[in-house]
């Protein structure tokens, strides 16, 4: 993964916010269709703080202004984009589709803490002297449809629904010396060194997509073809045991597949993570008959020495089911719960993600730049969130996006 080089006034505080962008900026004779249903469609969605925080208007005696800047990523590339924005606050030299966020989830977790300066600081994790890497496995449901299968949203299943699929895959990871360990509903970790040094993609870059071109492997060298052949073997044969498996004795879309990402071992300067409660409690302690807070995977705190990020994932989960009214009630959330809350101050800036593109603001002195004090308009502010790629399938809910695309 490349990592720009970070400009000369260092930030200490950044909010990235994956799935915030939307359409595809190469095709600017749609825009004005998309705007116009956009806000047609958004109801009450106001997003005030956002809007004024993107804004200059905010600045405070003239000192601070707003500046901003695209950057766009390669769309082939294995790593999302949040992860890329991510690497590039902390400085942390990651290659692509080796962003070991499970390595990193399995470290203890600390409350949720509201006040950055109660962050703790940096924890650089070792690598396992036995040559041990950790993955994400989870559930996944792919669709065939002409010809290509088709990676879609998994729906959500219960503690105990978990941990009774996970009772019957173990014994077949544990054959190929992978330890399966509890993680959240619909999802584990796996622990083996056949994980060490194997890109992996994530689910977001490959979801709606063929998942044959972003398989695990697919970019592997001589030296992982052994652990790659083993993985895509495992994977198989638990697309077996899953067909015939009570989870899918309903009429809802089949959990058939699972996806492997997160691969990797601990980075050197890897920010210490402060979750929300839900992903601290221990899989056991949860109601095993209830699905999991929709917070589970929402929001987290990464710190590292003075920097302090916050990764807003409320959008995700809309994004993925191409679900226009739920992800512009989660776009509002986030207003509310986090802009309004976001001082305009030195060192912030805010990373607005797309599929191959980010957006970002930040904060410099007003000495450098001529302030302007106007108000930022609608029409402008949904522009930015529309700069990005939102690839339409079918819309559960709101306006049909195809319509507002094609």
């Amino acid at each position: 993964m490349n990592t720009p080089t970070p400009p000369q006034a260092e930030p200490t505080l950044s909010v990235i916010v994956p799935s915030a962008l939307l359409s595809d900026p190469s095709q600017p004779e749609h825009m004005e269709s998309l705007l116009n249903n956009l806000q047609q469609g958004t109801g009450d969605l106001t997003l005030q703080h956002l809007r004024h925080w993107l804004g200059s208007e905010g600045a405070t005696n003239g000192s601070l202004r707003i500046v901003e800047s695209v950057q766009t990523h390669d769309d082939t590339a294995l790593s999302r984009v949040a992860d890329a924005a991510m690497a590039q606050c902390f400085h942390l030299d990651l290659e692509d589709g080796l962003v070991p966020w499970a390595w990193h989830t399995q470290s203890n977790h600390k409350p949720f803490t509201p006040s950055a300066s109660d962050l703790p600081q940096s924890v650089a994790p070792q690598e396992d002297p036995q040559g041990q890497a950790l993955a994400l496995v989870s559930l996944s449901h792919w669709h065939v449809a002409s010809g290509q299968v088709i990676m879609q949203p998994a729906r959500e299943i219960t503690v105990q629904e978990t941990l009774d699929i996970k009772n019957t895959l173990q014994p077949y990871f544990t054959g190929d010396g992978i330890e399966l360990l509890d993680h959240r509903p619909g999802s584990w970790l796996a622990r083996s060194a056949l994980f060490k040094d194997l890109p992996s993609a994530s689910l977001e870059r490959v979801m709606g997509q063929d998942v044959n071109p972003w398989l695990i492997g697919q970019t592997a060298g001589p030296a992982q073809r052994a652990a790659v052949h083993t993985l895509r073997r495992l994977q198989s044969e638990v697309q077996m045991l899953l067909y015939h498996h009570p989870i899918n004795a309903s009429s809802l879309p089949p959990l058939n597949s699972i996806w492997f990402s997160g691969t990797g071992q601990g980075v050197k300067g890897w920010p210490e993570l402060v979750q929300g409660p839900w992903p601290d409690k221990p899989l056991g302690e949860l109601d095993r008959h209830q699905h999991p807070p929709n917070t589970h995977l929402q929001r987290q705190w990464l710190a590292s020495g003075r920097h302090t990020v916050l990764l807003a994932e409320d959008l995700t989960q809309a994004h993925w089911t191409l679900d226009l009214a739920a992800w512009c009630q989660a776009l509002e959330k986030i207003d509310q719960e986090v802009f309004a809350h976001l001082s305009l101050s030195p060192g912030v800036q805010v990373i607005l993600c797309g599929l191959n593109y980010t957006k970002t603001w930040r904060t410099v002195p007003a000495s450098a730049h001529q302030v302007a004090k106007t108000q930022m308009p609608w029409s402008n502010l949904l522009s930015w969130l529309t700069l990005g790629r939102f690839k339409p399938q079918r819309l559960q809910h709101g306006p049909d996006l195809e319509d507002i695309l094609i």
